[in-house]
Formats: structure tokens, sequence, C-alpha cells
């Protein structure tokens, strides 16, 4: 999705690392909620470029993934216009199985809640049947906001001295004039016990939300709150897609940030 109001998006469910059998058992749980949420046409029937005319059923999945070497693993529909990727996450100390896909796959134009209320079932039941801990929406703009200044400096503090000098430094005053703070990546804080950062659409755990103190937060924080599992709850911050472009987006992202003192949270939890 490239447009002035929003850029790419994709949402990304983190799960506890298992084996290749009981992690099949939960994609196949994942496919079987697509074909139940009037999203037939998205039915997975590829597993990377083998077709199955049939079901697809957990031993196929397993065998699949066995043999599969490549990081990121594709799971298509009949036409291979919507994908599902699997890949792996660090996080601090653990390794974690990431399912995600992107937006523009099942949202046309630009929808508000309540109309998204068919779509976030839909999130609800796929975080639940792939045992979710963690979800949240990634854009690729907000993405570069959080990170872009510490993963350079990271690179950076990991080369000699005399090869630093030859590593451009991006341009964050252009990157970053939105006055956000930088944010710790995924893989260098406890995603058990903070978030990596404030999404459109957030999956938060109950360590999470007390971490940051969310159930004393006021109602005009988020646009609509929901409970998921007995051990998750759905914020969505904006409306339709979050814009920081937009002022009252922007403002309401930097009061959250600053309201629930995440960043020294995310420096407490840091690995």
């Amino acid at each position: 999705m490239n447009n002035n109001n929003f850029t790419y998006n994709r949402f990304k469910i983190l799960s506890k690392k298992q084996s290749d059998l009981e992690l099949s058992k939960k994609l196949l749980a994942v496919i079987s909620e697509l074909e139940k949420h009037d999203y037939e046409n998205k039915t997975v029937k590829y597993l990377g470029d083998q077709y199955f005319e049939n079901e697809i059923s957990v031993d196929e999945i397993s065998n699949y993934l066995s043999k599969k070497q490549d990081d990121i693993i594709v799971f298509s529909n009949e036409t291979k216009e919507f994908n599902i990727f699997l890949t792996e996450e660090i996080c601090g100390d653990g390794i974690y199985d990431c399912l995600w896909f992107s937006f523009n796959s099942l949202i046309n134009d630009f929808p508000k809640t309540p109309d998204l209320k068919p779509f976030f079932e839909l999130l609800k039941s796929m975080f639940n049947s792939f045992k979710g801990l963690y979800a949240y929406s990634e854009d690729e703009q907000i993405l570069q906001v959080y990170f872009a200044e510490k993963s350079y400096n990271q690179v950076i503090s990991q080369l000699p001295f005399e090869y630093q000098k030859f590593v451009p430094r991006p341009n964050l005053d252009i990157i970053n004039h939105f006055n956000i703070p930088a944010h710790y990546t995924i893989n260098k804080i406890d995603i058990t016990q903070v978030p990596n950062g404030f999404w459109w659409i957030n999956f938060l755990s109950k360590n999470q939300i007390e971490n940051l103190n969310l159930n004393n937060s006021e109602n005009s924080d988020w646009y609509y709150i929901e409970m998921v599992n007995k051990d998750c709850n759905m914020y969505v911050l904006t409306e339709t897609f979050l814009n920081i472009n937009s002022n009252d987006h922007l403002y309401k992202l930097q009061n959250l940030i600053i309201k629930t003192e995440l960043i020294s949270k995310q420096e407490k939890f840091k690995k």
C-alpha cells in the first residue's frame, strides 16, 4: 500500500518457537480461520511452489517445513495474490515464530471502524489460532522513524574504527522530523514485557499492559480497545490507518509514548 495517506503495512504475529509438528498445527488452524471469515478466495493452496488440489494437512505442512532451508516460508492462495510468510524473530533471549502478511491483500481503500470490525475479528482469530504472544501492524514509514537511528548506531558500533567513516549516515532529520524518540528494535528487548513500539493495531499481553500502566490510561488514548483472550487485549490507536503526517494522529502517538514512558520501559527490559 503506497499512498499519500499511508505507507506499506503488514500484520505480524509472534508465537513461542515450537517443533515443526506443533507449528504445522498452528498454521493449519490459521488457514482454517481464513476460510471461516468470508475470505474464501484467500484459501491457502500453495506451500512454496507446490500446489495442493485438496485441503492441506498437518502432515503436508510439517513435511514442507522440515525440508525448507530458506529464512522465509511462503503460503499462498490459488492465484498467489495473497501470501502468508513465516519467519523467525530473535527477541532478546528468545526465538519466536513470526507469521505475517500484507494488509493490501485483505483491505481495500481506507475503511474506518466500525467497517473494519470483520477484519479485526479475523486478526483476533488468527492470533489465537497461532497462539500469539504479541502482534502489531508494522508500517514502513513508522518503522524508519522508530529504528533508523539505533540501527545505524548498532551497525557502526560493530565495525572497526577505521571502517566506520565509510558507512554513510542516514539523514535522520528527514526520516524523523516528527519529534519521536528512537526506539529499541525488537531483537534488543524482551517482547513478553514491553512492545517495540505503538502501531495502528497492537495486540498486547497482560505483562506489557501492566508495565506500560495502560489499564489506568484515559479512554482518549486509544480509538478502540477490545479483549482478544484472557491474556491479551487489542488496542487500535486511530480510526483508520495510522498516518504520522496527520497532526491529530501524530499528537496521539507522541502523547502515548510520553505518557507510558515507553522508551524508559524498553531500556528497563533491554537484552
